[in-house]
């Protein structure tokens, strides 16, 4: 009888060590989960939906500013002193992605008009993404050459200049990390 009792005392150690082991991970998990959770409320949503064709935020009822003429102040301002429909033909080099041949094309089509335009590197790598996700996300071969459209690089530009504050500081933590801008 005395065994029985001993290994009962054993066994209750462990169920204890492995009760507080629980008890530790799921203190663990609800830690990240509640970090995770902050991280999602944080996240500015309109950018995302900002990609989204129109036709999917119409179907559900959403104003999509990329399709809205009143928010294209830039482009009107522009189009009566700026030819449009011009094209920037970039040409990759070994590294490239779509992603540096819009941010070429950008600095090429800023050159031409310095003085009419104040883009901070947030706006810039806003206007970079905006590019690459209507161009695609396909792999470049070194020389093969892509055409960016004056049109895309204004329209880009135009939904820049409607991010908030917000927006533009979430942004910061990619600007940091180009140094061409």
């Amino acid at each position: 009888m005395r065994l029985v009792f001993e290994q009962t005392n054993i066994d209750k150690k462990l169920l204890i060590a492995g009760g507080l082991i629980i008890v530790l991970a799921t203190i663990g998990l609800a830690n990240e989960l509640y970090n995770f959770s902050q991280t999602i409320e944080n996240i500015d949503w309109s950018l995302w939906l900002g990609r989204l064709p129109a036709t999917i935020l119409e179907k559900e009822g959403q104003n999509n500013p990329a399709t809205s003429t009143e928010n294209l102040v830039f482009e009107q301002e522009q189009s009566e002193t700026l030819p449009t429909g011009n094209v920037y033909e970039e040409t990759a080099q070994s590294g490239d992605g779509i992603t540096h041949l819009a941010r070429r094309a950008l600095k090429r089509y800023l050159e031409e008009r310095e003085p009419s335009i104040e883009l901070s590197p947030e706006h810039k790598i806003y206007i970079e993404d905006y590019i690459q996700n209507r161009i695609g996300d396909q792999w470049l071969s070194v020389g093969e050459k892509l055409t960016i459209s004056e049109d895309l690089v204004v329209e880009g530009i135009n939904q820049a200049l409607l991010l908030t504050p917000g927006q533009l500081n979430g942004l910061s933590q990619y600007s940091v990390l180009v140094s061409a801008l």
